[in-house]
């Protein structure tokens, strides 16, 4: 609680102190304390609206609405962008724990969000991975994968959870395209607003701020790639026109693995030949925002979230958007890769390298 706004005469010296030593400002308190050692001696928190200049002489009123632990201003300044040079050595690349929360499984309710800004050439001709994650050092691209996919020759978003147990391979898929504006496809095509070019560096369809567009898939707990829905910033492109469900509930998916992310490029066991490729051609395709819940979200917090094209802080609750308990993963790339690159949420820290070539982006 912050000392109060209202002059010299509603504040106390101790009730400072309390401030200082606890957080909260106790008009109360009665232990002792001088302007001039609270003045010169506090590392003061700059994140308050105002706070006391530390110069003499010092006075009372300076003090006034000072919070000593005000969370800094959400600030939206940065992206990071995928170098289109492939390789480990230029990826953007989070390993989690056996134990993490997103450690998903076939039967898992979540949500992956992020913006992305396309970079890519309508003469890609081949897929760009927004993200994927797999097992470390996994010898099948089949082993607990999720992926979100797109596919530019053929102008498909895919989202697949896949693993092999053994007896076969399993998968839950869904995808949607967005040229086509007919039957099942009508909504992916009024969602995106590409019309019938294919999405690209020159055809971003509907975006936000900055060119970005904001995408989230949401899955419940059902294995059934119908139950999957694709948000197009607030845009409900709604469940899959095209699913593929090879014995889902039998996935046998296992979450006590270490497991590793790559944000716009494919994982290591992808391909042996071309592990941590897939990036785009002709120029960096830009991410913004990268967030996971261990919950599916509803179309209300989606459309908070987008706030008609401006991010949120979604550590805050913010009207519609009343899930920030369960956000198990965040990355807002500020400061130039310096602050908020770390999730530490629900007890978890989850470092995200930037290799080579890949880098931040000031907005």
């Amino acid at each position: 609680m912050a000392i109060p706004s209202t002059g010299d005469g509603n504040i106390s010296l101790a009730g400072i102190k309390a401030e200082i030593d606890e957080n909260e400002y106790n008009a109360s308190a009665t232990v002792k304390a001088t302007l001039n050692k609270l003045s010169t001696t506090t590392s003061f928190n700059t994140n308050s609206s105002s706070y006391p200049n530390a110069s003499a002489p010092h006075g009372m009123s300076e003090w006034a609405g000072y919070d000593h632990d005000a969370a800094a201003a959400f600030a939206n300044s940065y992206s990071v962008a995928k170098s289109i040079t492939t390789g480990l050595g230029n990826t953007i690349r989070t390993v989690v724990p056996a134990d993490s929360p997103i450690n998903f499984i076939q039967t898992d309710a979540f949500t992956i969000s992020f913006w992305i800004k396309a970079g890519w050439s309508s003469s890609l001709n081949n897929s760009i991975f927004p993200f994927m994650m797999g097992p470390t050092g996994a010898s099948s691209n089949w082993d607990n994968q999720i992926r979100i996919r797109y596919k530019e020759n053929i102008n498909r978003f895919i989202f697949r959870m896949l693993n092999n147990t053994g007896a076969g391979n399993y998968d839950i898929t869904g995808e949607w395209l967005f040229h086509a504006n007919s039957g099942a496809y009508a909504t992916g095509y009024a969602a995106a607003g590409l019309g019938t070019t294919y999405w690209s560096a020159s055809n971003r369809g509907y975006v936000g701020d900055d060119d970005f567009t904001m995408i989230t898939i949401v899955k419940t707990t059902s294995t059934a790639a119908s139950a999957l829905k694709l948000y197009w910033n607030a845009n409900d492109a709604g469940a899959p026109p095209l699913t593929y469900d090879t014995s889902s509930a039998s996935m046998g998916m296992v979450s006590n693995e270490e497991r590793e992310i790559t944000i716009g490029s494919n994982t290591q066991p992808w391909h042996a030949t071309i592990p941590y490729s897939r990036s785009g051609d002709s120029a960096e395709t830009q991410y913004n925002d990268f967030a996971i819940w261990d919950v599916a979200l509803d179309s209300a917090a989606v459309t908070a979230m987008f706030n008609s094209g401006t991010p949120i802080d979604l550590t805050s609750d913010s009207g519609n958007y009343d899930n920030s308990a369960d956000l198990q993963l965040y990355y807002q790339f500020e400061n130039n890769g310096t602050a908020n690159t770390d999730a530490d949420l629900s007890g978890e820290e989850y470092d995200t390298t930037v290799s080579g070539d890949s880098n931040f982006e000031s907005l």
